[in-house]
């Protein structure tokens, strides 16, 4: 009997929905379905997660020529209670490793961006005090004359 095969066998022999087993497994229905086609393979933490639900060792699961009745089906072991229970499975881990190394990257790299931008404007200004003034001309201008003065030389 194949491994997809089996599982589909050992789900209804409990009485569960592949949704129901998708929780026990903490995974998704489409995941279980995949798997109960033969059309997915599930994770090592996947098969050792159906193999506690279902009740029966890894050999009776991967191992092709061994039939379910073969062994002696151990009872299943219940989900386990409390915080320990809801532990994150591993590809969401991942995903959470990678969204935290994301977001230190975005953060060194808004960083950078912000101190090049600031030294930049550091070395290009020049105080206004330091400034050289020339009077305007009026005949270029219509209105009254600008003229910059130094901060100590203002009425």
């Amino acid at each position: 009997m194949q491994f997809h095969e089996k599982l589909v066998q050992l789900r209804k022999r409990r009485g569960l929905t592949q949704a129901q087993a998708a929780e026990l497994v903490d995974t998704s229905r489409q995941a279980i379905s995949k798997w109960e086609s033969g059309t997915g393979v599930p994770t090592l933490e996947n098969i050792k997660a159906l193999a506690r639900v279902y009740g029966v060792s890894f050999d009776t699961l991967l191992d092709d020529s061994r039939d379910l009745e073969d062994e002696a089906a151990p009872s299943p072991q219940p989900p386990a209670e409390g915080p320990a229970a809801r532990q994150p499975h591993p590809s969401n881990k991942r995903r959470l490793a990678t969204a935290g190394a994301a977001a230190v990257l975005l953060i060194l790299l808004a960083g950078t961006v912000f101190w090049i931008h600031t030294a930049g404007q550091e070395k290009d200004s020049t105080p206004l005090e330091e400034l050289e003034c020339y009077p305007v001309d009026p005949d270029i201008i219509d209105e009254d004359p600008i003229v910059f003065r130094p901060v100590n030389e203002v009425e």
